[in-house]
């Protein structure tokens, strides 16, 4: 027999098609029932505005998470993942302070042809408490720098607070509220809109997908970011000096950089920043003089004074 193969190749290509279509026939068109895990099913809450009307609020819940099998054809259930599953617990009729066992219920877009046939787990605790309101200043975490000779000015956040309503045990865990702004070498005003983010008492930002975003309700998601970018200029610091003796002094700092928050404003006019007139009499090594600020024109870091270095 085994030589009669051997001999006969037709009939091994003949029988490895054969064997092909007899896959495609049992996989594609009669598609056999499998089972398939899905893990990490997050738990949304249903009905949450039952318990905000009550002033309660969610607390804990034992679990955030469900693991789901599910049952149906192989083509069916190859592309469902736990985006495909919902799993809530529905907290309408909850009323008083206090742990209640909850179910969780699962459903899919595909319920006619799945069929979920375990979840773990089956129902959750649940903590309920009296809801707080709390006010927190929103706080702008600056990426990057903006562009090599600009200066960025004065942020504004708009809402610059923002109201969290929860329990007290879930908004204690809250340390500040956060939008971030991205300088990105930015060269001209920022103004944009920003999500906003939780950051826990450790410092480190609280994922989206935990449960205290769940818990709290916030007056809104969103904050706008407003930043003047402004055009520097270095500039030496002359000392208001006669020629014949300011050669013997300098100034700490040498130089200063400038700009203006009018847009039209001629920076490039401004050739240096003046100190006030010094009197010879009270020269010293080290003295301390006020400079003399155009009209217009700001000075980074806000220097006011130099102090005047004898060479």
């Amino acid at each position: 027999m085994k030589e009669f193969f051997a001999k006969n190749s037709v009939l091994k290509v003949i029988s490895f098609i054969v064997a092909i279509i007899l896959w495609f026939y049992i996989i594609i068109i009669v598609d056999p029932p499998v089972t398939k895990s899905i893990d990490n099913v997050p738990i949304k809450y249903v009905s949450q505005e039952s318990l905000t009307e009550q002033n309660l609020a969610v607390e804990s819940i034992s679990a955030e998470y469900v693991d789901v099998k599910i049952s149906g054809s192989r083509n069916k259930l190859a592309g469902i993942d736990e985006n495909d599953i919902l799993a809530t617990v529905n907290l309408e009729g909850i009323s008083g302070v206090g742990e209640r066992n909850i179910a969780v219920n699962l459903s899919s877009p595909y319920e006619s042809s799945v069929t979920i046939s375990k979840q773990t787990p089956g129902s959750v605790n649940i903590i309920i408490e009296k809801m707080i309101s709390e006010t927190k200043r929103v706080t702008v975490n600056k990426i990057g720098q903006v562009a090599d000779e600009y200066i960025y000015g004065t942020i504004v956040a708009e809402p610059s607070k923002v109201i969290l309503k929860g329990s007290e045990t879930v908004l204690s865990q809250i340390s500040s509220v956060c939008v971030d702004l991205d300088f990105n070498g930015e060269n001209e005003d920022i103004e944009i809109e920003s999500s906003l983010y939780f950051t826990g008492k450790n410092g480190k930002k609280i994922p989206k997908d935990d449960v205290i975003y769940q818990n709290v309700i916030v007056n809104t998601d969103f904050v706008k970011v407003i930043c003047p970018v402004k055009k520097v200029k270095e500039v030496p610091v002359e000392i208001s000096l006669d020629s014949s003796t300011k050669k013997d002094y300098e100034t700490n700092p040498k130089t200063v950089a400038i700009y203006s928050e009018f847009p039209d404003f001629d920076l490039e006019a401004i050739e240096a920043i003046y100190t006030v007139p010094v009197d010879r009499s009270s020269l010293a090594n080290g003295l301390v003089v006020s400079l003399v600020i155009p009209e217009g024109v700001k000075i980074k870091g806000n220097i006011q004074n130099v102090a005047l270095i004898k060479k």
